[in-house]
């Protein structure tokens, strides 16, 4: 899209901001009642001399927002409808994430590889597998709005947003090129950055995902659970679903439900907004990075299914099944080891010949 279409969308979007009241575009905490709103935004030129002024401004891909509290602003759907309409098919997000990035140390030059979470858990979700991965990564981890030691928002945007958002904090921290792990919500994550920064992504595993996640009956219905009861209302179904019959009642279950109830009501139905949203059915074409996608047997919250139909749609893909519920890390860690790690150092193999299966 040219500089001059960019900044008229950017000046045309402006004077959208009218229609709701008391949403916060910053992924911060609102300021409170006592202290000093933040000014308006200055001005920054774009191309073609045209400067925008007010609420935003671009830098590179990312619209930050700046305004006092008291801004008005659309709602979700004229967001998302104006920004498909004025920006193509290029990824324009409207959020800012402030993202806390945990990295490993490990000797200079090391590959990074960067760790997706599922919806409901935080970076912990990986603690049985650092040990391998750390002894040939430099290992990236972060957590979601409300989970973990990560603050509210009330709305992330897309996940297309989270990946922009995720992008530009690696960036900052001289992380140009990675390798990227994700689960459910994170293999969501991994095509959309894969997608829209195939320059950055080296490799991608997809494990427990699909191009889209439930249909939006199913997350309407659980957050409106979550709206009137909070997380702990939906935790005994939810790890339910992550936990295959064996593995149901022992320690990984009451691990991951006392996980899955820190999370914030806020930002469990943030980042559950965001997976409703979520179709990457478009994006499987333009993923170029070497992808494993791993399934579960006996997942029914993605169905193998949903996994096969990536490995279809992604170019040269290997895909993998093994027997576990939804969340492949904790349900099936040996073979979910054993798929990432032959994936990782097999680089010429098909799936086939690897003697994985397709």
């Amino acid at each position: 899209m040219s500089s001059n279409r960019r900044a008229a969308a950017l000046l045309m979007f402006a004077a959208l901001a009218t229609s709701e009241r008391d949403i916060s575009w910053r992924s911060e905490p609102k300021a409170s009642k006592t202290a000093s709103p933040r000014a308006n935004v200055s001005t920054k030129v774009l191309g073609g001399g045209v400067a925008s002024a007010g609420i935003g401004f671009l830098v590179g891909k990312k619209f930050i927002v700046s305004h006092s509290t008291s801004e008005a602003l659309p709602t979700r759907d004229a967001r998302r409808a104006y920004g498909a309409q004025m920006c193509e098919t290029d990824i324009f997000p409207l959020f800012e994430l402030r993202v806390k990035l945990s990295i490993s140390s490990l000797a200079p030059g090391a590959p990074v590889l960067v760790l997706g979470n599922s919806l409901g858990t935080h970076t912990d979700l990986w603690r049985d597998h650092l040990d391998w991965m750390e002894a040939s990564h430099t290992v990236v981890r972060f957590d979601y709005p409300g989970h973990g030691e990560e603050s509210d928002v009330r709305d992330i945007g897309t996940v297309e947003d989270m990946s922009a958002s995720l992008h530009a904090e690696l960036a900052a921290a001289g992380i140009t090129k990675f390798h990227f792990c994700g689960v459910s919500l994170g293999g969501a994550l991994g095509i959309a950055l894969a997608a829209h920064f195939p320059e950055s992504v080296e490799s991608l595993v997809i494990s427990n995902s699909g191009a889209t996640l439930g249909n939006r009956a199913f997350w309407e219905a659980r957050m409106g659970i979550v709206e009137s009861g909070g997380v702990g209302a939906i935790a005994d179904a939810t790890v339910g679903r992550w936990l295959s019959e064996n593995r149901s009642s022992g320690p990984a279950a009451s691990w991951l439900r006392d996980m899955f109830v820190t999370t914030s009501k806020t930002g469990y139905m943030a980042c559950a907004a965001a997976v409703m949203d979520f179709d990457g059915t478009s994006l499987l074409g333009r993923i170029s990075a070497r992808t494993l996608v791993i399934s579960g047997t006996l997942d029914a919250a993605t169905p193998a299914a949903l996994g096969q139909e990536l490995a279809r749609r992604i170019s040269g893909a290997i895909y993998v099944e093994i027997p576990c519920a939804h969340i492949a890390p904790v349900d099936a860690p040996a073979e979910f080891r054993v798929a990432v790690e032959h994936f990782r150092c097999d680089r010429r193999s098909s799936g086939s010949e690897a003697g994985l299966e397709r």
